[in-house]
């Protein structure tokens, strides 16, 4: 008998499942119908409930909230009367090889903590649940020691594993105020006035985990690996603080979860580390949790939509709100209440101004939407964290005293400065030190002025009388100078002009302001028509002090050179007499404040009409009055 089926070469077996193993081999490791759905929800108390339903949360605005859902759950979503507003698939991320993974971030503080170790100190405060090491650095003055009196502020990220932006943005902080210390007068008030933490990855494990599944699909990972024993990995960090813990809906107890609190408040190893480092930096003021994405800058509490429980004070109320609106200024974030976004319990805010007494803040960084999310190209990485500068560098100033941004700090008096120079910034010389002098003021102490000419800095002084001495080529330049206080307030001094003149040369130069003064008297014999043509190059070179005489060429430098031309022998050669005014003394060599180079070259000849029988004396000033005239011209005068 035949068999059912002829037989089929091997090869051409091996081929067909090839093809249809394809779309699997391709199937990213989630479900593949399940999206990125954004559903129009305008309340706070719409986009809890979703939450509440354990639906997988990406993001949430004012406007909205994106879920990761299927096409069940979508259509489920439709009929209960929610309207979507985008869907988009759970895309492979973009390009993304300017992040940094965990050994690419140690490699970088390492070198910027050997690079800078008199202002930086890295230390590990912590192992992760997977026992990697997470890294501090601290930034001070005298990173070494605890400076009495000198307050402080933590700054971390990358607690949620996908939220890689928050990793750059901790990075461009910690270059910025190391490589700006010395240089820009607002940075090196801050370190050495302040004591700065920052931790860029709080949960390298799960950020690991993220980057590395991606060769094989992506998991969009957010929670750290703890193995929950059911199959399932992860504890959202951000619900395992002990602060009001699992009381709100605000997390969830399904291990399997995004949000899932953990079996127990700061069971986690990374939530410990918050917690015993905060215990043991009493210093701490001020806390910054930077996480993506939203735009948004968020304050306590989390856990209830009221503005202000029995737990806030009031006081505290305004200068969150204040502190969140001038961060908000500067980096056109959202300043709001973090519970005005949808409640969460157990969050690290929550703790740190509920236990601790910290101002404690969130940032969701760039974007502003789920498109791009969490995975931003990484060509925005340089414009993203710049953007955050000023606010940054505002927030570490607050940390002293953050009362400051209500306007009760302890120090709300700003220094006074006025800047001085020699001859009140008269004509200096290029090449020769000018010494430079400011007189300030402050309730408490100036602690740094910082020079600027035409708007640049140009010097940086710490030390108590605060002058500096600067060399400055030839121009005209406008010089201030800025005061800081301890507090970090700031005074810019009023401007001064200062004019630097060229450096004197090795040829000596009688003054601008010589004069000529011929008195010799021609009188030719028979001389129908004599012809006068002055053609100034004189150089006038005093050798007596009384009256040199006159020769076709003499040293100064603008000089005429006189000659005169007859048309028929004189008996008489006139000897006409220059008598310049030198400023210095012939023995010596004179030194001018500045040096001129005029050119004069007279074009008008004079030709007198003289009888032949009488005897004619030209008057010497009117000889060279056309001479005298164009000197005049050509001269600038001081």
């Amino acid at each position: 008998m035949r068999p059912l089926f002829p037989r089929v070469p091997l090869l051409l077996v091996l081929l067909l499942l090839l093809l249809l193993s394809l779309p699997a081999l391709l199937t990213r490791a989630q479900s593949p119908d399940e999206f990125l759905v954004t559903l129009d929800v305008s309340t706070a108390s719409g986009r809890t409930n979703l939450i509440r339903q354990d639906y997988e949360l990406w993001g949430a605005s004012n406007d909205g909230i994106t879920l990761v859902i299927n096409a069940r759950e979508l259509k489920a979503l439709q009929s209960e009367g929610y309207v979507v507003t985008a869907v988009q698939p759970l895309d492979f991320p973009p390009n993304f090889q300017d992040y940094h993974d965990y050994d690419e971030m140690v490699a970088v503080l390492q070198v910027l903590a050997s690079t800078y170790p008199d202002i930086s100190h890295l230390q590990s405060v912590g192992q992760s649940i997977e026992g990697r090491e997470v890294w501090a650095m601290r930034i001070s003055d005298q990173p070494d020691i605890e400076e009495p009196g000198e307050q402080g502020i933590l700054i971390f990220a990358n607690m949620h594993a996908r939220e890689h932006l928050t990793l750059e943005q901790a990075l461009f902080l910690i270059r910025d105020l190391l490589e700006n210390y010395g240089v820009v007068g607002e940075i090196t008030n801050l370190v050495d006035q302040r004591d700065i933490w920052v931790i860029p990855n709080l949960n390298p494990d799960g950020t690991e985990y993220d980057i590395d599944t991606w060769n094989t699909g992506a998991p969009y990972w957010r929670k750290n690996r703890r193995d929950n024993g059911n199959g399932s990995f992860g504890v959202d960090l951000n619900r395992n603080f002990a602060y009001e813990w699992g009381c709100c809906g605000g997390s969830s107890g399904n291990k399997g979860s995004s949000l899932y609190r953990g079996p127990a408040p700061f069971s986690e190893p990374e939530t410990q580390i918050i917690r015993d480092f905060v215990i043991s930096h009493p210093q701490l003021t001020t806390s910054l949790s930077l996480h993506t994405y939203g735009e948004l800058i968020l304050y306590p509490f989390g856990y209830t939509y009221a503005d202000q429980p029995a737990d806030m004070v009031a006081r505290d109320l305004l200068i969150f709100r204040a502190m969140a609106r001038e961060m908000a200024d500067l980096n056109g974030y959202t300043p709001e209440q973090a519970s005005d976004l949808y409640i969460v319990d157990g969050d690290s805010d929550d703790w740190l101004y509920g236990d601790q007494g910290l101002y404690a803040f969130t940032w969701e960084l760039y974007p502003r939407s789920s498109n791009p999310g969490f995975y931003p190209d990484d060509s925005v990485i340089p414009a993203q964290t710049a953007r955050n500068r000023s606010a940054l560098r505002h927030t570490i100033a607050l940390a002293d005293d953050p009362a400051k941004s209500i306007g009760e700090g302890t120090d709300m008096a700003p220094p006074e400065i006025q800047i001085e120079v020699p001859d009140d910034g008269a004509h200096k010389v290029a090449g020769i030190p000018i010494n430079v002098e400011v007189i300030t003021s402050d309730n408490i102490s100036v602690t740094t002025v910082e020079y600027l000419l035409d708007g640049e800095t140009v010097a940086i002084v710490t030390t108590p009388g605060f002058g500096t001495t600067l060399t400055l080529p030839v121009g005209d330049y406008e010089l201030s100078a800025r005061a800081f206080d301890s507090a970090h307030w700031q005074t810019l001094s009023e401007t001064i002009e200062v004019h630097v003149d060229p450096a004197p040369t090795d040829t000596p130069s009688p003054s601008l302001t010589a004069t000529i003064t011929p008195t010799a008297t021609q009188t030719p014999t028979d001389t129908p028509t004599p012809t006068i043509t002055p053609t100034p190059t004189i150089t006038p070179t005093p050798s007596d002090t009384s009256a040199p005489t006159a020769t076709p060429s003499a040293t100064a430098t603008a000089s005429p050179t006189l000659t005169v031309t007859p048309s028929v022998t004189p008996t008489e050669t006139p000897t006409p007499t220059l008598s310049p005014t030198p400023t210095a003394t012939p023995t010596e060599t004179p030194t001018p404040t500045k040096t001129h180079t005029s050119t004069v070259t007279p074009t008008t000849t004079l030709t007198p009409t003289v009888s032949p029988t009488p005897t004619i004396t030209p008057t010497p000033y009117n000889l060279y009055l056309p001479l005298l005239i164009q000197v005049q011209q050509d001269f600038v005068w001081p």
